[in-house]
């Protein structure tokens, strides 16, 4: 059942990406309609993300609370500890890897090059188009996204296998669910990082306060490299 979900939020992504207009032939019109249409298939995707486990689990007799998917309490400080701890961590993954890829595929092949996660392309470049793409891409997929793949999959692989066998599992899954092998081992150790945060806090919030935290980052980098040119 997993797998065949798995299968169907990929697929789904490569949808998405269809709709990205090519940027040397897109005009503000296609860019406008390609934005509300990846906005209508990202909230289907959401939907489908979580209604389709919970009911799933709800239907074999699982008592689901907030408490039990992660939405606990925990200590303030320690947890901004450990989120510093993965993101500088994750960071410095990021900058080897790149530096890695640059020198053995050449420049064009960085992860900051990957067309799928040029949102520009897919939103627009309005102040409309950040605002949209700010509160889908930063503020709503951190808090799905932390749901399912900590909450949900990393949780019950752990209790399941233990957490370096679950968090490994897990964060595999969800660095195959962005599709882009270029992306694969940057976003696998994001995935393990999280996950690990959730092992440490007990609790999906330090989570999704770091996913913010690199998805906003991401969003306003890019409409800002828009001022400069590039």
């Amino acid at each position: 059942m997993l797998l065949v979900f798995i299968f169907a939020i990929v697929l789904i992504d490569a949808v998405l990406l269809a709709f990205a207009p090519d940027p040397a032939e897109a005009d503000v019109a296609s860019i406008t309609d390609s934005g509300l249409a990846v906005t209508l298939i990202m909230f289907t995707q959401w939907v489908i993300t979580i209604a389709v486990p919970l009911t799933y689990f709800m239907i074999r007799g699982y008592r689901l609370t907030p408490a039990v998917l992660g939405f606990r309490r925990t200590r303030f400080w320690r947890a901004a500890g450990w989120l510093f701890v993965v993101l500088a961590a994750t960071s410095f993954l990021q900058i080897v890897y790149g530096w890695l890829i640059q020198t053995l595929g050449g420049e064009n092949q960085l992860p900051s090059d990957v067309p799928s996660q040029d949102v520009t392309a897919l939103y627009g470049t309005t102040v409309g188009a950040f605002i949209l793409t700010f509160v889908a891409v930063a503020l709503i997929t951190p808090v799905v996204e932390e749901l399912f793949f900590r909450g949900i999959i990393h949780r019950g692989l752990e209790q399941q296998l233990g957490f370096l066998p679950g968090g490994a599992l897990s964060a595999f899954i969800f660095a195959m669910a962005h599709i882009d092998y270029r992306l694969f081992v940057p976003i696998f150790g994001l995935g393990f990082g999280l996950a690990f945060l959730v092992h440490k806090t007990g609790s999906i919030w330090p989570g999704i306060g770091g996913h913010f935290i690199i998805n906003s980052l991401g969003v306003i980098a890019q409409y800002a490299n828009l001022g400069n040119g590039e």
